[in-house]
């Protein structure tokens, strides 16, 4: 396919013996107009069973500063969480870096969507 690249990696998130309970695959498209699309696979493992809680998975990624527009497919406008996704509409959002965040006196999560 001309016009896009597409960059695969995986890892692994082990328990504390060092068993893999979860491979993890990231798949980032770059196409030809400078969008990056980003899938997370996440595939358990049998052993997952033995775990007492579902590890967190996740990424975290720096960015030029002078980008100033986000668009992302999901629930939103605002954020949401497990317990009140339901009054969060599913779809295709757009935003600023500056809108997305909050900062809570408390350290806490912040920006789910």
């Amino acid at each position: 396919p001309r016009g896009w690249v597409q960059i695969t990696t995986t890892s692994s998130i082990k328990d504390a013996s060092g068993s893999e309970i979860m491979a993890v695959k990231y798949i980032y498209k770059v196409l030809a107009d400078g969008t990056i699309r980003m899938d997370i696979r996440v595939v358990p493992s049998l052993k997952m069973k033995r775990v007492p809680s579902l590890p967190r998975v996740g990424f975290r990624i720096s960015l030029d500063p002078s980008l100033h527009h986000i668009q992302y497919f999901g629930r939103g406008p605002g954020e949401n969480y497990p317990d009140r996704k339901s009054s969060a509409k599913i779809g295709l959002w757009s935003s600023s870096p500056s809108e997305f965040g909050y900062s809570y006196i408390v350290p806490s999560e912040n920006g789910n969507r």
